[in-house]
Order: C-alpha cells, then sequence, then structure tokens
C-alpha cells in the first residue's frame, strides 16, 4: 500500500480525506478478501459485492432513520459544555454490540439475566460511580442484510425494557452537515478512482485476470462505496461527541469501521480513548499487527498513520509483547489488565449447577456432554459440511453422550437452519442452544469442547476443560492461537480420527491439564478474578483526568 504509483503517490495517501487515510476503515476486510481469494482454486468475485448499494440510496436510508430515531423518546442525550464540574461524575461512551447482549447467572441469586456480557462487571462495579451510555450501531440498510436489521432492532427494544443503562443510536446523529460531507466525498472518491484505474504501475498489480482483476473490483467498491462511507461515520461519530460530551470512549473490536471513527472523532475532539481487547489476537490478527511505518510513535491519526486507541488493554503479557514487539503500538499505550469477562470464570462452581444444566437441556445424570462452538460464517460451505458430517457422524458411536451446539453470535439463521437440517438427518443426540444463552455455563458443565478458531477455546482451558481443535483442511494455525503446541488441545485434521480422541480425552485429559496453569499466566494474567478491578482503576483514571 506503499508502493508509490506513477502519479507519485502511495494508495494509502489517495485514501487520504481531511488528513485521514480512510484505507484503515478498510484495512481488516482487505486482508480477509485476500485470505478468501488465496484460499481458492480459482479467484471470485467477493461475496460483499452483494451488500453494496447506491450510496444515494444508503445515505436517504441513514438520514430517515436518524429523523426516526430522533422522534424516539430518551435517545436525546445532551450535556452542556459549560465550565467542567470535577465533582461531577465522569461520562462514559462506550460501544454496545448487539453480539454481546446475552443471558448471564447472577452468582448471588442465581437468577437468570440479559446483559452487555462483555462490560457487565466494568458497569457493575462503577455503578453509581460513573454515568455510562451505550452507543449502539445498526447494519448497512441493504435487501441482503434484512435478518441483521431485524435483529438489532430487536436487541434494541430488549435492552429499551430491561437495561437500566441509556443508549445511544448512533444513527440518529446524521446531520444535515454530515448528509452533505457524505455526498461530497462519494464524488471526490469517485474522481480519484477515475484516475488511478488509469494509472500506468496500478494497472501492472492489477491488470489481466485472475486475484489481479478481483483486487481491481474490490478497490473499485472500496473507493466508490466505503472510503464515502467512512466518511459518514466519521461525521456522526463528530456529532455524536459534540451532543453526548463524553470524558472517556470505552471499546471493543476496535478496528471494525464505526469504532475506527470513534477513535479518530475522539482523538480531534480531544477525547480519550480505550479499547479491551475482545478475543483471540495472533500474529496473524491485521486487527492489530502492524509495521513500524503504519502506526505512529506519538499517537498521531494522520495521514499515512492508522490509528489506535490511547490505551490498549490487553489479557495477558503475551499479547503486550505481540502488540509492541511484533507489532508496533508504543509500549506504554498497552497495559496489561487481564479479562474483565473472564473474572466469572475463576468462580464458575459458585455461580453454576451441573444438575440445573442438565434438566434445562433434558441430559441423563449418567451421560457426559459435549459441547461444540461453531464459526460457520468465518468457514466456507464445504469446510462447513465437512465438519457437521464429521462431528454428527461421530456422536452416533457415542452413545451415552449428548452433543451441545452453540453457535457464534454472528452466524446468520442460513447457518441455523443448516445446523438444523443435519442434526435432523443424522438423528443423533444433539441440542442446538439458543443464540444467547449462556456460553459460561455451557462450559462448565461441559466434559469436552470441540472448536477450530472461536475465542471460546482460550475460555475453555481458563474452565479447566479438554479442547478438541477440529481442523480438516489442515489450516495453518498462527502464534497465539496455537492451542496444540501450548499443549492444553489435541487437533484432529481426519474425518476418522474424532470418535478415538473423544474418548482419550474423555477418559483421561490430564496431560492437558498439567500446561493449563503455565498457559493462564501467559495469556490470561493468572486469572486472578482481579481483571475487572485492573480496568476499572484505568477507566476511572482516563475519565478522572478528563475532568480535571
Amino acid at each position: 500500500m506503499q508502493t508509490r504509483l506513477a502519479n507519485g503517490k502511495s494508495l494509502i495517501e489517495l485514501t487520504t480525506y481531511d488528513h485521514v487515510a480512510m484505507w484503515w476503515f478498510v484495512d481488516f476486510e482487505f486482508n480477509d478478501f485476500l485470505a478468501m481469494q488465496l484460499s481458492q482454486s480459482s479467484p471470485s468475485e467477493p461475496a460483499r459485492k452483494g451488500v453494496s448499494i447506491a450510496r444515494r440510496a444508503e445515505l436517504l436510508a441513514r438520514f430517515l432513520e436518524s429523523f426516526v430515531l430522533r422522534l424516539l423518546p430518551r435517545t436525546s442525550i445532551r450535556r452542556s459544555s459549560e465550565a467542567k464540574d470535577q465533582n461531577r461524575p465522569p461520562r462514559i461512551l462506550f460501544t454496545a454490540q448487539d453480539l454481546q447482549w446475552r443471558e448471564i447467572r447472577n452468582q448471588q441469586t442465581g437468577s437468570v439475566r440479559k446483559t452487555d456480557v462483555f462490560f457487565d462487571s466494568i458497569l457493575r462495579q462503577l455503578a453509581g460511580k460513573c454515568e455510562f451510555l451505550g452507543v449502539c450501531s445498526l447494519p448497512i440498510p441493504h435487501p441482503a442484510l434484512v435478518d441483521l436489521r431485524i435483529r438489532a432492532w430487536q436487541v434494541f427494544v430488549d435492552r429499551w425494557k430491561r437495561w437500566s443503562i441509556s443508549q445511544v443510536p448512533f444513527e440518529r446523529h446524521l446531520s444535515t452537515k454530515g448528509w452533505r460531507k457524505a455526498r461530497e466525498a462519494s464524488s471526490v472518491f469517485s474522481k480519484v478512482w477515475e484516475n488511478l484505474s488509469r494509472d500506468r504501475v496500478f494497472r501492472e498489480v492489477c491488470g489481466g485476470g485472475g486475484i489481479g482483476a478481483s483486487i481491481f473490483r474490490e478497490l473499485e467498491y472500496y473507493f466508490r462505496t466505503a472510503f464515502p462511507r467512512a466518511v459518514t461515520y466519521l461525521e456522526m461519530s463528530r456529532q455524536m461527541i459534540e451532543d453526548v460530551n463524553p470524558d472517556l470512549i470505552l471499546m471493543i473490536n476496535e478496528y471494525g469501521l464505526f469504532e475506527r471513527s470513534l477513535i479518530v472523532a475522539g482523538k480531534e475532539l480531544g477525547v480519550s480513548t480505550l479499547a479491551i481487547q475482545h478475543g483471540m489476537i495472533n500474529s496473524h490478527h491485521r486487527g492489530y499487527m502492524y509495521s513500524r511505518d503504519e502506526v505512529s510513535p506519538v499517537g498521531s491519526f494522520r495521514t499515512p498513520y492508522c490509528p489506535i486507541p490511547d490505551r490498549t488493554a490487553v489479557y495477558g503479557p503475551y499479547y503486550k509483547h505481540l502488540l509492541t514487539k511484533v507489532s508496533s503500538y508504543p509500549e506504554d499505550r498497552v497495559v496489561v489488565t487481564g479479562a474483565p469477562s473472564y473474572d466469572r470464570i475463576a468462580r464458575l462452581n459458585r455461580i453454576y449447577s451441573k444438575k440445573d444444566f442438565a434438566q434445562r437441556y433434558n441430559i441423563g445424570v449418567t451421560r457426559r456432554a459435549l459441547l461444540w462452538t461453531t464459526q460457520c460464517h468465518g468457514l466456507s460451505i464445504s469446510e462447513n459440511i465437512r465438519n457437521f458430517e464429521a462431528v454428527l457422524s461421530a456422536m452416533r458411536h457415542l452413545s451415552e453422550t449428548t452433543l451441545l451446539i452453540k453457535q457464534h453470535p454472528g452466524e446468520g439463521r442460513k447457518y441455523t437452519e443448516m445446523i438444523k437440517d443435519f442434526l435432523a438427518k443424522y438423528d443423533v443426540n444433539g441440542i442446538l442452544a439458543p443464540a444467547d444463552s449462556d456460553l459460561h455455563e455451557q462450559l462448565y458443565s461441559c466434559d469436552l469442547m470441540i472448536s477450530k478458531h472461536s475465542t471460546s477455546i482460550i475460555e475453555a482451558v481458563a474452565a479447566d476443560k479438554p479442547v478438541i481443535i477440529l481442523n480438516l483442511t489442515k489450516e495453518i494455525i498462527p502464534e497465539g492461537s496455537d492451542y496444540v503446541k501450548e499443549g492444553v488441545a489435541v487437533e484432529v485434521q481426519r474425518e476418522q480420527d474424532l470418535v478415538a480422541t473423544i474418548r482419550k480425552l474423555l477418559d483421561d485429559s490430564t496431560e492437558l491439564s498439567r500446561n493449563r496453569r503455565r498457559f493462564v499466566e501467559k495469556y490470561l494474567f493468572g486469572l486472578d478474578g482481579k481483571a475487572t478491578q485492573r480496568a476499572v482503576s484505568l477507566i476511572w483514571g482516563m475519565a478522572r483526568n478528563s475532568i480535571t
């Protein structure tokens, strides 16, 4: 991306708008696109082409949405910009993801409630001391994303009814100024693309057929649709920050379009940003892995640098090493706190009951329970079919075992239907858990977990459970995700080996258990149950520093 084209500029420089390189709003997706293209025998048209629509139609839908949201009660949250009162509670704006809205069991009462499972422990520990506002964003308006948009509105309404936390709908902040800026950006980037597409060096790289032609079409999509959309998000973020006037922006998934816009707008308007690690980070994770010329050592967000949060809280010392030594995060911007949402794992036996779990899912007391966490949306159809057939075929040979399937929260309805069809076809003792059910209860109650590269693997290891990595495509596992190399999981690369591996681990997993303590120290800061306390201390310090 830094290669000089015939016009003397790099691709990153050509994506600059208002001194910010829009490239960093699509960089993560572009790497996913490349991985998909390289994994196929012949390059194909990117699947994301189906979700792009005319920018004017999208802007109109967003503007109408903004108008409707402004009419709703309790969505207009403003605070005057008068002199700061050091005695008032800090106001914290945090990203409330739909995927995190799930069931959780109360440790003291045993009752089940719905909440943001990622931030819940932080919200409870700072209750009454800080004012929290959860900002939520709706998917792009397009017929192909109808299911996601319906679910987003359902979650919005559900939170409205059940949650004590105020919600801030992101889309309500599209102003007429933002509308004009977005249309201007569309015109600018269309002209840039027209010139770029004729550039001699660019055409040499992307000319002809094969993967070069696919890259050409993908980049055209970015210039004509994605970059103007990023400008729109930036304008909405600026407007929201001016309206809400937070002291700190707290987030996960900081490399997403929505989150990246919050980081840039926060830096422009002097509001600190803090990201908390939300899953596995490995040496190939483009959301975190940057070269030395891609991240500013002093925190600049202007071209050509990638905007990163003011602070990033990570789960363990390994991740700090990865971000500051392998990647290029400045040393003082990465803080080891542990995983706040994993504090519960340190006391699972005081929260959950295996007997209650067995009764809820109708599992006999003498039966073993296998938990399979799927990631269908991140795998090809052919690999999903191989996985379904391998696991369900194995279950036919495990008569005293029940299979509990927990889908990734981001999986769409089509994958749910696929799983149901395969369960009916194989007629095995299998249960599809509700999408918003409590994963930690399932981890505590299961005897073994099967997955490929889900975040649930690290949680299962922390919960002292044997894990099988089902890797039938023999994909190379990057550093940071190689649980087999760490000695806490067993890999299965052939369907015919799955039954024997399950039986072996159900009988004896002491070899894996011996390595778990070292793993937890390295990756999860010992899982001492105090990660929330450390994260809260960091949050409080950053927020109070903003007020004073």
